[in-house]
């Protein structure tokens, strides 16, 4: 009779961990599923279809701070196609502290001669970026001939003109020098 005992006494902790593995699981998945709703599978603008390439997150000390997923028009290359960056923020960020990452990620990926050719459009984008909250969405796209669209929880904070600038901009993102390897892989739907 003890040795039943002892054998049930063993077997609760193995059901109890199963159960925690499990119920970790099932809450990864719907953590994700409900992430992808943020991102739907097809996205149109100015007539021009775009499809998600692929969604991605990013973590700061063990906090996830954002998702992002990357749109782009079907069927044309990447570099001159119509593509947006959509994200979906879970911390507090100040527009400013934003503008400067961005200001220091695009150095990193085109020539100061080239930045200093851009110094109108910088400072508009300065602009642009507002202080972000958790739940709010920030996107970045850009439209042949008509430029690079800033829109904050879906309404328009303005436009940039020009590819030149569009392809500084998303180089912060999916350039040879990304602020984050991962995420530009991830993005991409590279895994």
């Amino acid at each position: 009779m003890a040795a039943n005992i002892l054998k049930i006494s063993q077997v609760k902790p193995v059901i109890c961990t199963a159960a925690v593995i499990i119920l970790s699981l099932c809450g990864a998945v719907w953590a994700q599923a409900g992430e992808t709703a943020d991102f739907p599978p097809e996205f149109s603008n100015s007539g021009i279809n775009m499809k998600l390439q692929g969604v991605g997150e990013k973590s700061m000390l063990f906090i996830k701070a954002f998702e992002a997923g990357l749109y782009k028009e079907d069927g044309v290359d990447l570099e001159a196609a119509a593509k947006k960056i959509r994200v979906r923020y879970h911390v507090s960020i100040p527009g400013r502290k934003l503008s400067d990452f961005t200001i220091k990620s695009m150095l990193d990926n085109i020539s100061k001669e080239e930045f200093n050719t851009l110094d109108r459009e910088i400072r508009l984008m300065r602009q642009y970026f507002v202080d972000l909250e958790p739940g709010d969405t920030y996107e970045l796209m850009y439209i042949p001939q008509i430029g690079t669209k800033f829109l904050h929880n879906g309404e328009l904070v303005g436009i940039i003109e020009g590819e030149r600038f569009s392809k500084a901009l998303y180089a912060v993102w999916i350039g040879d020098k990304p602020f984050d390897k991962k995420l530009k892989k991830q993005i991409l739907g590279v895994t």
